[in-house]
């Protein structure tokens, strides 16, 4: 078996930018059958279906060009054909959210994944095939996965569908599917996720149960943890995952889990350490399965969170700030209150003090609304072997100490770009993060940082490398909507 892929074998090229209308979309896929790519709108813009061309497309006009950063001097995207929003006919957009596309070769069709975007899914069904031969498109599906007469939650594999490795024919698995948002949905893998697919046809009338199996998974658990005030939370939701660095978790002095209201009234807090386990902020939703000459292996591109992390808002303990006369201290504030309950303020473990938070209290510094909060998100891989994945689609991997072998560990893991120099990862990438905006003090405004919404890797040939697209989408907008480039070349002895 070929060695696996490596972050040394990744080689950063720069980006291209999807201006509108193909800005803030979801995923991409290449077609070589028509040499052009897809994407879908969101829910918002009720599911259009985008053809165009990348700038390093040979049709792409006046010339190919490679990619390049900054982003805003980096070639754009091109639009071919605007299919319209006929998706939202078939996939309800007040439930449903689209979050990526495959091409599949062989029936030379388009596979869109989707599922419920925050509450509990009305259906399994996750993926429906859209034959773009006609025009209107054609609708085949939809469909969801399982084995026999029982379904799979959507949440196992809604989020992705790609071709597996041609390594998986012996085992009759020609697709590989993923799902993401995995601390707001528990019955998701905590934890980069497969299942192997056996086959999709389109041919198969609605609501088929496409024959899967899950391949890597990770339960959510309860683990008991004990704060710095004495106090045990009894059931603070993580998984077995193992991780390369520390997070803090911060809970109030009443009830025996997180979350809740955090607010003065369940002072004191108390902060916990946690070496393994799995964030709030951790979410590897997309992968490639890269299968070149020198190197193979399955990479998930997504987020993972450092420093600490909470449930509330983003400015849950910033100083004090905003009067609140309920307050025993007269503000809402939650940390660097001086109160006969607390007397402790609660300063970050990652950020030093700053002009615009001079004492280095905890908030969130990405912005946002209320939820699951963090200090800081950046992006990162996670890397795995595809002899591990086969032997666990056969039960055969040997897994930790009190895990399964659908608990398939990581080979390496690798933060892509962070504005800080963090402890135990090495960024290999550290110009990547577009538009990285920290905001100045602890006010909540709207999260700048982009996240992962897609990846698609591109076979090498005889003229060039293989090639992984990783896509990153920003709330500054369409302009900041960056596909980035990285090419495969093994340049070590293995």
């Amino acid at each position: 078996m070929k060695p696996t892929i490596t972050a040394r074998d990744l080689q950063y090229r720069g980006a291209y930018r999807l201006s509108t209308p193909l800005g803030n979309t979801a995923g991409l896929t290449f077609s070589p059958a028509r040499g052009t790519w897809f994407t879908v709108g969101v829910r918002q813009k009720r599911f259009p279906l985008f053809e165009f061309t990348m700038p390093d497309d040979a049709s792409w006009l006046p010339a190919p060009a490679d990619p390049l950063i900054p982003l805003a001097t980096a070639p754009a995207a091109v639009l071919v054909k605007n299919w319209g929003t006929f998706l939202a006919d078939v996939i309800d957009p007040s439930q449903n959210d689209v979050f990526n596309v495959t091409w599949d070769e062989d029936s030379e069709c388009l596979l869109v994944s989707y599922g419920d975007f925050y509450g509990e899914p009305a259906t399994n069904d996750c993926l429906l095939g859209v034959d773009v031969a006609c025009d209107p498109p054609a609708i085949r599906g939809p469909w969801c996965f399982g084995q026999g007469n029982t379904e799979f939650t959507q949440r196992w594999g809604y989020s992705q569908i790609a071709p597996a490795p041609r390594t998986f024919d012996h085992f009759g698995v020609r697709f590989l599917a993923t799902g993401k948002d995995n601390s707001t949905f528990q019955s998701g893998s905590w934890g980069p996720g497969l299942l192997a697919i056996t086959d999709v046809d389109p041919a198969l009338p609605a609501h088929t149960i496409l024959h899967a199996q899950q391949l890597m998974f990770w339960p959510a658990i309860k683990r008991p943890v004990t704060l710095d005030t004495g106090k045990v939370k009894s059931g603070f939701l993580t998984s077995a995952m193992q991780r390369s660095h520390p997070f803090w978790i911060i809970g109030g002095n009443t009830g025996a889990t997180l979350g809740g209201a955090p607010e003065w009234r369940d002072v004191p807090y108390g902060v916990a350490q946690l070496e393994d386990g799995w964030s709030n902020g951790d979410d590897p939703g997309y992968f490639v399965a890269v299968d070149e000459p020198t190197c193979q292996g399955v990479i998930f591109f997504g987020n993972t969170s450092f420093g600490a992390s909470w449930y509330g808002s983003p400015i849950e303990f910033a100083d004090e700030h905003t009067p609140d006369p309920n307050s025993p201290t007269t503000w809402r504030s939650w940390s660097g209150i001086t109160h006969p309950q607390t007397d402790r303020v609660l300063h970050s473990p990652i950020f030093p003090p700053d002009a615009g938070n001079p004492k280095g209290y905890v908030f969130d510094h990405q912005g946002g609304g209320k939820g699951n909060r963090c200090e800081l998100v950046t992006h990162a891989i996670w890397i795995y072997a595809l002899c591990d994945l086969q032997l666990a689609l056969i039960d055969a991997y040997e897994p930790r100490p009190g895990l399964t072998a659908m608990n398939v560990d990581c080979t390496a893991f690798h933060v892509l770009a962070s504005p800080l120099p963090l402890p135990n990862v090495r960024p290999i990438t550290p110009a990547l993060q577009y538009e990285h905006r920290v905001n100045a003090g602890p006010t909540s405004e709207v999260s700048y940082i982009p996240r992962v919404t897609g990846a698609y890797y591109r076979r090498g040939d005889s003229d060039r490398a293989g090639r992984i697209y990783v896509r990153m989408s920003s709330a500054l907008g369409v302009e900041t909507d960056a596909v980035n480039v990285f090419d495969i070349v093994t340049t070590e002895k293995r």
